[in-house]
């Protein structure tokens, strides 16, 4: 029996260790990465986050419509626009407890976990609020995976705390997907019916509402009785949820619904407005910095774009610019280094046949982002490898496939062309292997000093404003001039140009003489100041030993009492008494002497008496059973 319990701790022991190993291996790590990611999505979350893009149009230089690419028709659709139906709906089949949780329900979630334990890791059911599906549909990927659900758990309830439940249906609504490019309940409620979303009968939001559970099974137009079955089913939970009657009910099941399936026609997509598009994405991303360095330290800011508007708010106005950004030897030096990275540094696969290459990889630290950035004396190009749903890539590092991409595509646009290199500047030598330039040489120094005395005359000026400013108007302030004055002294000094050393000690000398006749008027009150500045000092060096002495006498009462216990401990777990229980006892006699003044003697004496009861008893035990 004792061989079999045994063998049931060791085994017990050994499942523990292993879910403590697999929460430190697999789940801790995951746990720490989605927080990351919850925090770095909340930074820059605000209420257009939750909305989709309306159709991008482009415009010619006469402000003529030249292009349209399609989004979906979206339309955005305040609370007040969406029909109550469809708010209830969802509530009803997606999550009843709406209403009442902070964006986690926990009960839910259980049951999920439960299937996903039964089904092996595999997640087969969905525990996900409103809220946290809005996280899904906003931030994160369809696919149902746990690591995913660790990401909602983490934002849910932090949306919760930023937006009311009326905007997170708001924003629910509009972000659900509907099939047949009809993103938001608005684009839904015109594709399908001809509506507006707030107009929408029972029957036709009870669809639309097990519409978007999945659009391709229960698409109306494709898969007409599977979605009249589908709309009956949401009905049924509204109709559970007693936010309809039957009467309600019985009438929307029966209703013929009408599909008026429609597509806006939008102008396709030509040569024109694909190239607008390809030059508004290169503003945006704005990576004219290496095309600066192969120009030779000339940023030219050329484009085709004139402006770009989003919901009628001009982003960005651009204006043809062509300026100096570094100097020449600046830009050669910074390219000879970056041609060596593709030579022989982590650039190495961006190399293209028969041309000079100069580059830089990128890659962020949680394997999310890599980039590679690169020019020859021809073109500038770069590379941005990544997911769009934010998810780690394995073996995602800038040397990888950003620069192996950058070499094909670099590859083919060389063909044909002759070989160059970038051009050196006259004022750039070599010296040991080494770039110098003379132009830098010469003015690096003369920099660094104008920097320093930049800085000089800064906190001089600011030493002397405040000392310029400085009254006198009790004997606190008659007492503190010399020390003002002093100080800006010391700052005047520092500053190594002397005319404006003496332009600074003019500003100063004739406010020192005005106040010192002032100071004169004060010495009774400044001698005052001074005697309670004495006092001052004194009672708060009393009280600092008083509260010295407080603290050694309360940590001597914890040590005392930490004593006491700590023998009482010890007793507690004797099993005979002998000299060494007997020597335990008379320290524990003496430590509790010394805590005869204290608040917890009487409780500490009893225990005490308790023990030393206990171990004294245990020889009197033993003797008996030896007797008999």
């Amino acid at each position: 029996m004792m061989r079999k319990r045994k063998i049931i701790g060791i085994i017990g022991l050994v499942l523990i260790l292993v879910i403590v190993l697999f929460y430190v291996v697999r789940i801790q790590p995951m746990v720490k990465e989605y927080k990351k990611i919850a925090y770095d999505k909340l930074a820059n979350i605000d209420e257009d986050t939750f909305a989709k893009l309306e159709n991008t149009k482009v415009y010619g230089k006469n402000g003529e419509l030249i292009g349209e690419v399609n989004s979906g028709s979206y339309q955005y659709k305040k609370i007040s626009e969406i029909s109550k139906y469809v708010q209830d709906g969802y509530i009803a089949v997606e999550d009843k407890n709406f209403k009442s949780h902070h964006g986690i329900d926990y009960l839910a979630t259980v049951r999920a976990g439960i299937k996903l334990v039964l089904n092996r890791g595999k997640a087969t059911q969905g525990g996900s609020t409103i809220t946290q599906q809005l996280v899904k549909n906003s931030f994160l990927s369809q696919e149902k995976t746990f690591t995913r659900k660790i990401a909602e758990f983490f934002l849910a309830p932090e949306i919760e705390k930023m937006y009311t439940k009326p905007q997170i249906m708001e924003y629910y609504c509009n972000s659900n997907y509907y099939g047949n490019r009809c993103y938001g309940i608005g684009n839904a409620a015109s594709y399908y019916f001809h509506k507006n979303a707030d107009q929408l009968t029972l029957s036709e939001a009870a669809l639309l509402v097990g519409l978007s559970n999945n659009p391709s099974r229960y698409d109306p137009v494709t898969n007409y009785n599977s979605s009249i079955r589908k709309r009956d089913r949401v009905l049924k939970h509204m109709l559970d949820a007693k936010v309809i009657s039957k009467t309600q009910y019985q009438q929307a099941k029966n209703e013929k619904i009408e599909i008026a399936e429609y597509r806006k026609n939008v102008k396709p997509e030509g040569y024109q407005t694909s190239f607008a598009i390809y030059q508004a994405t290169l503003e945006l991303m704005k990576k004219n910095g290496f095309a600066t360095l192969e120009n030779g330290g000339v940023y030219q800011d050329n484009s085709c774009i004139d402006k770009i508007m989003f919901k009628d708010h001009e982003v960005l106005k651009h204006k043809n610019t062509r300026k100096n950004v570094y100097s020449s030897a600046s830009a050669y030096m910074i390219t000879d280094c970056m041609k060596d990275a593709v030579k022989n540094g982590t650039g190495k696969n961006a190399q293209v046949k028969g041309q000079i290459i100069a580059g830089k990889t990128g890659t962020t630290n949680d394997y999310k982002d890599a980039w590679f950035c690169g020019y020859s004396r021809y073109y500038t190009t770069s590379v941005w490898v990544g997911c769009d749903d934010s998810k780690p890539m394995d073996n995602l590092t800038g040397s990888s496939y950003p620069s192996k991409i950058f070499s094909d595509y670099m590859t083919k646009v060389h063909k044909g062309k002759i070989k160059k290199d970038f051009k050196m500047p006259n004022t750039v030598y070599r010296k040991d292997g080494d770039l110098f330039s003379k132009d830098i040489d010469d003015t690096l120094h003369e920099t660094v000093l104008e920097n320093i005395l930049k800085e000089q005359i800064k906190k001089a000026e600011n030493a002397v404003e405040d000392f310029e400013a400085f009254t006198i108007t009790d004997g606190e302030s008659a007492y503190l001039l010399d020390d003002k004055y002093q100080k800006v002294c010391t700052a005047i000094e520092k500053v190594d140009d002397s005319t404006q050393k003496a332009k600074f000690r003019q500003r100063i000398e004739d406010h020192y003489d005005n106040l010192l006749e002032e100071q004169k008027k004060w010495k009774d009150a400044m001698e005052t100041y001074v005697t309670q500045k004495e006092q001052q000092r004194i009672a708060e060096n009393e009280k600092a030993e008083k509260e010295a002495v407080q603290k050694r006498q309360v940590y001597e009462q914890q040590q005392n009492i930490k004593l006491v216990k700590s023998y009482i401990s010890r007793l507690d777990v004797m099993d005979t008494y002998d000299d060494t229980a007997e020597d335990i006892i008379t320290k524990l006699q003496e430590a509790l002497k010394k805590c005869e003044d204290y608040d917890t003697y009487d409780e500490l004496n009893q225990k005490a008496e308790q023990a030393i009861e206990r171990v004294r008893n245990l020889n009197s035990d033993t003797t008996t059973t030896e007797s008999n």
